[in-house]
C-alpha cells in the first residue's frame, strides 16, 4: 500500500490506556453498527457507504498486523470495535469518559477496550485521504498492547511500528525529516518517550520515529522487533532488551541511523538545496502512481478481452449445434401413378 498521508491533520496516536475498563458513552441517535470480519463498525447510517473503504482492512490486513508482532493466535475472539464520526472535534462524544483525545489528533486508539476512534475528516476539514491506512495504523496500536501485556515502551517505537505496518512511504515525512536533517534540528529519540506538549513537534515526531523504526528493520527483520517486545513483555528493561534483539544499544543504532542520513548510504543525501530535486521527487511518485492506474487498466483490460473471448467461443459452439442439429423430416406427398384426360384414366409407366 502505497500511501501519502501528510500533515499534522493525519496524526493518530494511541492513548496507552493508564484507565481501567473505561466506561464508554451510547451511541449517538441515528447511528448503526455492521460486523465486518474482525471489526465491529458503529458510525451514523448516513455513513454506511464508507464500510466499502474500510472493511477489508478488518480481514487479511488485520491479520497480517498480529502475526507480523506474533500475537495472530491471540486474535481468537477479539473484536475491534471501530466508532466513526465526520468530524475530529467531536471525537471526544464517542471516547471513553475521562479519556478524551489531544486536541491535535486525527484518530485515537483505546488498546484496553479495543477500540478505535476514526473520523471522517481531517483536523483541516478535509477528506481523510486514506482511512484504510489510518485504521491500519490504529489496528497496529492494539495489536502492540497485546504483544507487551501491560508493560511500557517508548512513544517512538510504538509510532514507527503503526507506520511501518501502515504505510510505505509518505512525500510529507520525508521533507519533514530531510529539513531537520539540514538544519541540524533532530530530536533525540530519548526526549520521544511521550508525546510533546508543543503539537508543531509532532510532525518531526512521527517522521523520525518511522524512519528509524523502518532502519532497524530493513537490517533485522520483523522477527527482531518479536524478539524484542516478548522480552519487554516479560519483565526485562526496555534498554537491554534492545540489546539483546539488535546486538546494539539504542544510543548506537540511533548513531548509525543519524549518519545514514548525512552520509552516503541515505536517499536524503541525494536532496541537495534547491526545488529541483523535489520536482523530480513528486515526479517519481507521480509515475508510481500512474504506472499503478495503467497496471489496473490492463488487468481489467485482460478481463475484458477473455470475457469476449469465453463469449466468442460460446457463439462458435451454439453455431455448430445449430449447423450439426439434424433438420426435421418432412413428408412427401406420394407421386401420382394415375391421371385423369377427360374422361379417360391412364396409368403411368
Amino acid at each position: 500500500m502505497n500511501t501519502l498521508i501528510a500533515g499534522a491533520s493525519s496524526l493518530i496516536i494511541l492513548l496507552a490506556g493508564t484507565l481501567a475498563s473505561a466506561t464508554l458513552p451510547p451511541l449517538p441517535e441515528g447511528f448503526i453498527t455492521v460486523d465486518r470480519g474482525h471489526c465491529r463498525f458503529s458510525l451514523p447510517a448516513r455513513n454506511a457507504g464508507v464500510l466499502d473503504d474500510v472493511e477489508e482492512t478488518c480481514g487479511e490486513p488485520l491479520e497480517r498486523i498480529y502475526e507480523q508482532l506474533g500475537v495472530l493466535a491471540d486474535l481468537e475472539g477479539v473484536v475491534v470495535r471501530v466508532r466513526i464520526i465526520d468530524d475530529p472535534e467531536k471525537m471526544k462524544t464517542l471516547s471513553p469518559v475521562g479519556a478524551p483525545p489531544p486536541p491535535w489528533a486525527a484518530a485515537v486508539a483505546y488498546p484496553q477496550e479495543d477500540l478505535i476512534i476514526l473520523p471522517l475528516l481531517t483536523r483541516g476539514g478535509r477528506r481523510q485521504p486514506n482511512l484504510e491506512a489510518v485504521l491500519e495504523h490504529e489496528i497496529s496500536h492494539l495489536a502492540l498492547r497485546k504483544v507487551l501485556r501491560g508493560a511500557a515502551v517508548p512513544r517512538w517505537l510504538s509510532e514507527g511500528i503503526a507506520i511501518a505496518q501502515s504505510e510505505m512511504s509518505s512525500f510529507s515525512r520525508i521533507r519533514i525529516l530531510w529539513q531537520a536533517t539540514k538544519g541540524e534540528r533532530l530530536v533525540p529519540l530519548e526526549e520521544m518517550e511521550s508525546y510533546p506538549d508543543r503539537p508543531g513537534r509532532v510532525n518531526l515526531d512521527y517522521a523520525q520515529a518511522a524512519d528509524f523504526v523502518g532502519f532497524i528493520i530493513k537490517e533485522h527483520g520483523w522477527f527482531s522487533i518479536r524478539v524484542l517486545l516478548r522480552d519487554v513483555a516479560g519483565g526485562m528493561d526496555f534498554k537491554q532488551a534492545f540489546v539483546g534483539a539488535f546486538g546494539e544499544s539504542v544510543a548506537s543504532a540511533e548513531k548509525r541511523w543519524q549518519a545514514s542520513l548525512t552520509g552516503g548510504t541515505s536517499w536524503l543525501v541525494i536532496l541537495g538545496e534547491g526545488g529541483f530535486v523535489w520536482g523530480i521527487i513528486v515526479a517519481l511518485f507521480l509515475a508510481a502512481y500512474l504506472l499503478s492506474r495503467r497496471a489496473k487498466k490492463k488487468r481489467l483490460a485482460k478481463m475484458d478481452d477473455e470475457e469476449s473471448s469465453l463469449e466468442e467461443v460460446i457463439g462458435e459452439l451454439q453455431t455448430g449445434f445449430v449447423a450439426k442439429r439434424p433438420r426435421k423430416r418432412t413428408k412427401r406427398p406420394p407421386i401420382p401413378t394415375k391421371i385423369r384426360v377427360d374422361d379417360d384414366i391412364h396409368t403411368l409407366h
